[in-house]
């Protein structure tokens, strides 16, 4: 994962981010391949989807390896 990837994760698990958000329009990249991996999720609960990206715990697993948290 490259750095710019890796930052916007770290974004996302201090502070969810809007979905037409400032940061996801000029993150679109980064953010399309955190959500195809899996690392960020617009989910909510089962069948019920959000405005917000959020990390899951896939996500969280990547950010304790790298030393994040």
């Amino acid at each position: 994962m490259d750095r710019e990837t890796l930052e916007a994760l770290h974004l996302v698990f201090l502070a969810p981010r809007s979905i037409q958000s400032d940061f996801s329009r000029e993150r679109a990249q980064e953010v399309a391949a955190l959500a195809s991996q899996g690392y960020i999720t617009t989910r909510q609960a089962k069948d019920t989807y959000g405005r917000q990206w959020r990390i899951t715990p896939t996500g969280q697993t990547v950010l304790v390896a790298r030393g994040l948290l």
